[in-house]
């Protein structure tokens, strides 16, 4: 029986999934068994089988990347579990300094890294590793859980803490993640031990999908924390969505307006500059000042003066429907 499982969700995931299975089997650490769940792709995944006895494929309709993990969970025997996209990749050491911290402590159910950012085809992008150093759970509330590539997780938690919630996707990770550091402790390690594979697909890049989902998120730990009369969990529940819009959603939204630009819409610049203005307006102000505008001979129109209006409207929609930091 292995020491650890390692899950891959993967839907039409193409040449990246090679990359993620290959990142397994260059470990250091070589008690493992790797689960790929087709998501019901449209392409054939049986090729992973072939790259290592240990790796084993299982199908399922598609039912999105929380059951997947879910699927691969059940599926799974190891006493750690560890996470991996699959447009994404472990470094080799990963797996073995994670066991050696968690196998120090028995009351650890999270272990997780920095990472370091790569690009399409996998060159390392600039500005070094990507940090998260929470280890308590209202830090992790307040301003976000780890990337899901970068943990492992001790077993026995699930029987506590649940799984994934697919009612929650794309935030399903951040709700798990915090509800483990609730009931257990968590490690971090200061060493850059995965790699996020920045791409035009990436589910971070429909930032309003997320955003939606993470509302929803602080509102249900709001709500859970005014039951149980949890002062502490309720500030920090109340203070998550500030934080996420001018740390994430803010910048995401000025990419999008980037991107709205430069592709000739006036409209989605409007609307996609609007929220980052709102959200974020000290990033986006630093940014507008260094973006080069001059790249098209006219502009695709100024901030229209409804632009704010239709923004509060959509806004107001968003909050009643809503798994960090992608890093």
């Amino acid at each position: 029986m292995p020491l650890v499982s390692v899950i891959i969700p993967a839907y039409n995931s193409g040449p990246y999934l090679n990359v993620a299975v290959q990142s397994v089997i260059a470990q250091t650490f070589t008690d493992w068994e790797c689960i790929v769940v087709d998501d019901g792709s449209t392409e054939d995944l049986s090729r992973v089988e072939k790259m290592d006895p240990r790796v084993r494929l299982v199908r399922q309709e598609n039912r999105g990347i929380s059951m997947a993990r879910n699927r691969g969970i059940a599926e799974s025997a190891g006493e750690f579990i560890a996470f991996l996209d699959h447009d994404d990749a472990f470094l080799p050491a990963k797996l073995e300094r994670q066991v050696a911290a968690m196998a120090c402590d028995v009351n650890i159910g999270l272990c997780h890294t920095d990472f370091a950012v790569m690009d399409e085809s996998g060159n390392y992008a600039p500005g070094g590793c990507g940090t998260n150093t929470a280890t308590d759970f209202l830090t992790m509330l307040q301003f976000g859980a780890p990337y899901p590539t970068t943990t492992m997780v001790r077993r026995s938690v699930f029987s506590l803490v649940g799984v994934f919630d697919p009612f929650l996707t794309p935030s399903e990770d951040q709700d798990l993640f915090v509800r483990i550091a609730k009931f257990f402790r968590v490690a971090y390690l200061p060493s850059c031990e995965a790699l996020y594979r920045v791409h035009g697909t990436n589910t971070s890049k429909n930032y309003m999908v997320c955003y939606r989902t993470m509302e929803n998120l602080a509102k249900r730990h709001q709500i859970f924390s005014a039951y149980r009369g949890d002062r502490d969990a309720l500030r920090a529940a109340k203070r998550m969505m500030p934080h996420r819009r001018k740390k994430v959603f803010g910048p995401q939204a000025f990419d999008a307006a980037r991107a709205g630009f430069r592709g000739g819409s006036a409209r989605n610049f409007t609307l996609h500059l609007a929220r980052a203005i709102w959200w974020s307006p000290r990033y986006t102000l630093a940014s507008l000042a260094k973006f080069p505008f001059r790249r098209r001979k006219s502009p695709v129109g100024p901030v229209a003066g409804s632009a704010k209006s239709r923004l509060r409207e959509e806004s107001g929609s968003a909050g009643t429907a809503e798994s960090g930091e992608g890093a």
